[in-house]
């Protein structure tokens, strides 16, 4: 993913998502790009030393675990504060989706506002909740299921 317009960890910082204007979110393991900035870092100092496998026990990689199409350009994501494997995004066209990461399937989607939304967040009182903001000046509260 490049241009990123969002970046996001789940509650339990063991996934990422990055989005933008490429009209795809990317879903890293956390730990995975550790390992490979790791790696990279000790390939500079040593090339000859290339396999912090063996020591981490993680594959350095820097691909993402999921690489998920959108229909536009993202513009917010954010982790279900109820089910980890729940992801809201929000575009440039006033959509919501909410991605199902175990299947990498949207689940459910809300044309939520008629232009662009800027900002989409998981409530963690109301886990069950989300809202939205955008370039038509509002504010939405909007129930998941």
């Amino acid at each position: 993913c490049n241009i990123l317009s969002s970046l996001e960890f789940d509650c339990q910082d063991q996934l990422f998502a990055a989005a933008g204007v490429q009209q795809r979110i990317c879903v890293y393991d956390y730990h995975t790009v550790l390992a490979a900035a790791a790696a990279a870092a000790a390939a500079a100092a040593d090339p000859q030393d290339l396999n912090l496998t063996a020591t981490t026990g993680v594959r350095p990689s820097l691909e993402p675990l999921l690489d998920l199409p959108t229909q536009h350009k993202i513009s917010c994501t954010s982790f279900s504060a109820a089910v980890q494997q729940y992801l809201l995004s929000s575009d440039y066209e006033g959509l919501v989706q909410l991605w199902d990461l175990s299947s990498a399937k949207i689940v459910r989607q809300w044309q939520a506002h008629e232009r662009r939304i800027w900002v989409v967040d998981s409530c963690d009182a109301a886990p069950d909740q989300f809202a939205t903001g955008s370039d038509d000046g509002t504010v939405k509260v909007r129930r998941v299921v």
